[in-house]
């Protein structure tokens, strides 16, 4: 395979965790949303009778953890840490030595493309872990956004 064509492919990959990932902060930021509008009825659910305050604190507490977990994984996904090439290149990338191409070096060039690949495969690899580890988290929040919403019907 050519190495550049696999470098187009490799780039491909990774902006397709980056859309993933954004898809994930959009439902996050939605789900804040609703929680921050429903903001009055979690003291109103915490000053009623029993099972009521038992309840808004098991779905707050799900809630908060869900978030942060979910959270640390798409901020990791969105700054994965790989280690930088191991030789310098003229495809320079996340703090690689940049080096002056020349045009007869088509050897050098092809080492330096494939260097780039197995790092965008690196990113790519970290990016997709970390969305793969965010995702049931995500949907235990979004989940427990709707079983609160419900809670607040039914109590209201």
């Amino acid at each position: 395979m050519n190495a550049m064509a696999a470098v187009t492919s490799f780039q491909g990959f990774v902006q397709h965790a980056d859309t993933k990932a954004i898809a994930l902060v959009a439902a996050h930021i939605g789900g804040i949303t609703i929680m921050a509008a429903q903001g009055a009825a979690a003291g109103a659910m915490l000053e009623r009778s029993m099972p009521t305050p038992v309840l808004a604190t098991c779905l707050l507490g799900l809630y908060v953890v869900g978030l942060m977990v979910s959270g640390y994984r798409l901020l990791a996904a969105i700054r994965p840490t790989t280690a930088a090439p191991l030789i310098a290149s003229r495809f320079s990338i996340s703090g690689a030595t940049v080096v002056t191409p020349r045009p007869d070096d088509l050897q050098d060039q092809f080492a330096e493309a494939w260097e780039l690949n197995r790092l965008l495969s690196r990113i790519a690899e970290a990016k997709h872990r970390h969305i793969r580890r965010a995702v049931p988290w995500t949907c235990a929040t979004l989940a427990t956004t709707v079983a609160w919403n419900v809670c607040v019907l039914v109590t209201g």
